[in-house]
């Protein structure tokens, strides 16, 4: 008799990776750093973020969809820290509202929340959707 056994595995979808900087250094230069160079040309100083508690972003496009047609989709999220930033990992709400300007429609909001000190996580996922067709004639 032979036995099968087989195995799947995967990560959560709300898993954070912890991961570590590591700095290069190798040294590396190409023909951009060495015009860089010549025309004293500095990069922009980035933005120092460690004191926000909040973020967010917002975008729609538009798309053609199979059979025909043209789709609207916005997606709207919002990311922020119920907690300290070294204690607590970041929570976010996602708002993708969604039109097919014709009779369908949907209303997705999906979140992920932690709590201080990472003591809870609350997952959620709460959808309004509009697909109407005809099943028997």
């Amino acid at each position: 008799m032979i036995f099968r056994s087989e195995l799947y595995a995967q990560r959560p979808v709300n898993e954070i990776e912890i991961t570590e900087h590591i700095a290069d250094t190798s040294k590396q230069r190409d023909l951009i750093d060495i015009g860089k160079e010549i025309l004293k040309i500095k990069p922009p100083q980035s933005v120092d973020s460690t004191g926000k508690k909040f973020y967010f972003s917002f975008l729609p496009f538009s798309t053609n969809v199979p059979g025909g047609g043209h789709a609207l989709i916005t997606s709207t999220t919002a990311g922020f820290y119920l907690g300290e930033r070294n204690s607590t990992y970041m929570s976010k709400v996602t708002f993708t509202p969604y039109t097919n300007f014709g009779k369908r429609f949907g209303l997705p909001i999906r979140s992920y929340v932690w709590l201080k000190d990472n003591t809870w996580v609350i997952d959620g996922d709460i959808r309004l959707l509009k697909y109407p067709h005809e099943t028997w004639e």
